[in-house]
């Protein structure tokens, strides 16, 4: 459900920005492989109607719809600029200073952390 979430928003809201957080990267790694999956399936299956192109940031843990246009022979980052992030918050202060739209704390009932991190 998470992943679904997260991936609306990205297809749906221009300059959204959406965090997937968890305590280590197993908990992570599954939610973000369900999360390029829908993706995939949106730009694959829907005739161009939610494709998004990821020419300028698309790693495994983060990806942005956006490419490169050149204007005055030079390169801008151009596009719808949705973005999602996956972050390992062992630590609370990884997830510091980002200012996000949607912000989900995959199983956050075993992260001794949470209290702190949402605060």
């Amino acid at each position: 459900m998470n992943a679904s979430i997260i991936a609306n928003l990205y297809s749906v809201r221009k300059n959204s920005m959406g965090i997937i957080a968890a305590s280590d990267s197993r908990k992570l790694t599954p939610t973000l492989e369900k999360v390029w999956n829908e993706l995939s399936f949106l730009n694959d299956n829907t005739e161009g109607g939610f494709f998004k192109l990821r020419q300028v940031l698309d790693k495994q843990t983060e990806k942005r719809a956006s490419h490169y246009k050149v204007v005055k022979g030079q390169k801008i980052e151009s596009g719808w600029m949705s973005q999602i992030v996956g972050i390992v918050a062992d630590s609370p202060n990884k997830i510091r200073g980002y200012r996000t739209d949607l912000l989900i704390f995959e199983e956050s009932g075993s992260w001794p952390s949470l209290k702190k991190a949402f605060i």
